[in-house]
């Protein structure tokens, strides 16, 4: 039996399941009580190492693991690979219930068990219960993750107020007594010049760090009003104009047609999408394409908003590794130390998305290129 092909509306609708089997009667039967339960086949694989090839490159919602496989690696080696590797939960089929292959397989975590033989009822209330959880798990996952985030940078945030008040005053006097030496002895020596100048630099950047910390610890109350997010973004983006042809960037837009209307305050998501752009343009110091959308979307399974909008920026540069990514929104976390960055502006943009009752997400390959989405809620 060939695989089905969806088209992209009946793949958004249905959920893809990965069969492995190696019974060519056995698989075959399993499609078509999952196509006759109105879910959609991604695939097949008759060995473990095939399902975890397979998985990464389908992306599944869900495997049926057959415990027992022909090959080096067995069902539950490739469910543990899976599982660790890509997120995507599994149901084990098996004819044995083994006690000791069952203990192996707990270790696994998978989201249930069905014992062949078994009806088209059975197996659908066991996926349908394995989809379930997997949505509420990773729910969890996030919003655990947002808590402690919201704990760390509270706690930043108080340190970082005390401290950059301790801080400003030592700066003022490094600053006046560097200018005074300057005046005094630039023209002796070229080298104190020199050395003078970095002195100056470095307490400017010092001092641009401080004002940086003091925004994070003390964000503005929102001052809300009804903006459209396509005249915002042409607005801040007149602030590149005379920058971006210098280095080869070429800026291309794809607004939506249908009028959209954002509760909003101006001056902060200007600041958000000023930073994302910044962050962009530098990403490709040879040029490269900068892409900018907005759109519609229907609520996520994170969200209580009856619709979302959209505000999509994507570059064609460096991109970032998958470690990093995993750190972009730590405070003070940042790759462009060369350049002076202080490692806040994504923090900062987190923040002020999240206070809008919205999200920032980062998605990012290495050489590929980086997609920045700001998901808002219309008003």
């Amino acid at each position: 039996m060939a695989e089905v092909k969806y088209s992209i509306e009946e793949k958004m609708k249905k959920k893809q399941i990965l069969v492995v089997e190696d019974e060519r009667i056995a698989a075959e039967d399993i499609k078509m009580s999952l196509h006759r339960l109105g879910y959609a086949v991604s695939g097949a694989a008759i060995s473990g190492k095939e399902a975890v090839k397979k998985a990464e490159d389908l992306q599944p919602d869900l495997v049926l693991m057959d415990i027992v496989l022909v090959g080096e690696m067995d069902g539950i080696e490739a469910s543990a690979l899976i599982r660790s590797r890509f997120d995507i939960p599994i149901v084990y089929l098996t004819a044995y219930a083994d006690k000791k292959m069952l203990e192996r397989a707990k270790v696994t975590e998978p989201f249930g068990y069905i014992l062949k033989p078994f009806d088209d009822k059975e197996l659908c209330s066991i996926l349908e219960i394995a989809l379930y959880k997997h949505k509420m798990e990773r729910k969890l996952k996030k919003t655990q993750q947002e808590l402690i985030q919201s704990e760390k940078l509270a706690a930043l945030g108080r340190f970082s107020s005390g401290i950059a008040h301790e801080i400003k005053n030592p700066l003022g006097i490094i600053l006046g007594g560097s200018e005074f030496l300057e005046m005094k002895l630039s023209r002796v020596d070229p080298e104190i010049k020199t050395a003078i100048k970095k002195i100056k630099e470095s307490t400017f950047r010092a001092d641009r760090i401080v004002k940086d910390l003091l925004k994070f610890s003390r964000p503005s109350i929102l001052k809300t009003e009804r903006i459209d997010p396509n005249g915002l973004i042409r607005e801040t983006l007149s602030l590149f104009k005379y920058r971006t042809p210098l280095i080869e960037i070429k800026i291309k837009t794809h607004f939506a047609k249908e009028k959209m209307f954002l509760e909003i305050d101006k001056s902060q998501m200007q600041q958000v999408f000023f930073n994302l752009l910044l962050n962009a343009i530098e990403s490709m110091p040879n040029g490269g394409l900068l892409m900018i959308k907005t759109y519609k979307m229907a609520p996520s399974e994170f969200s209580f908003a009856k619709k979302l909008c959209v505000i999509e920026i994507a570059d064609t540069g460096e991109g970032i590794s998958k470690k990093n990514l995993q750190k972009i929104f730590e405070p003070f976390f940042t790759t462009k130390r060369e350049i002076k960055g202080t490692g806040l502006g994504l923090s900062m943009s987190k923040m002020l998305v999240n206070n809008h009752n919205g999200d920032l997400v980062i998605e990012s390959k290495p050489g590929k290129g980086t997609t920045a989405k700001i998901i808002l809620p219309f008003c």
